[in-house]
């Protein structure tokens, strides 16, 4: 099993807004999002995976989960989501559902330390890259 901890930003997004709009941001927000620096902290221990992303100016998300257990969270805007974290090899793969729909996030840690998140909800995918500082 891979370890994914580490401090990561964003290098390279693509379909990123379209797929906030997918998930039910708003035209100004899902712009904003996509322009946004975004990092993202991981700090993967055994069986607990705790993933925080945010920008130079908000917390969007911090997350602790225990790997193969369904977990519910609050996301950003108050809302409960259910939420299951599998480890496959060098992939970890996030699955929730909320009022919004059904959410997968597959990220994906390369050879060279980068990891690359493909995200997919209602038919719209998009992939971030992310690179480890």
């Amino acid at each position: 099993m891979a370890d994914f901890s580490g401090k990561y930003v964003v290098e390279k997004s693509e379909g990123f807004e379209e797929y906030l709009l997918a998930r039910g941001l708003d035209a100004e927000m899902a712009k904003k999002g996509k322009d946004a620096k975004m990092m993202m902290d991981i700090d993967h221990k055994g069986q607990k995976f705790c993933v925080k992303l945010y920008t130079s100016d908000m917390v969007l998300t911090d997350q602790e989960l225990i790997i193969g257990q369904e977990q519910e969270i609050t996301r950003p805007n108050g809302e409960k989501s259910k939420v299951k974290v599998t480890i496959d090899g060098s992939k970890c793969i996030t699955e929730s559902t909320d009022a919004n729909g059904t959410e997968t996030v597959a990220r994906e840690l390369k050879a060279d330390g980068t990891l690359v998140a493909s995200m997919s909800t209602k038919g719209v995918s998009c992939t971030r890259t992310f690179k480890k500082q």
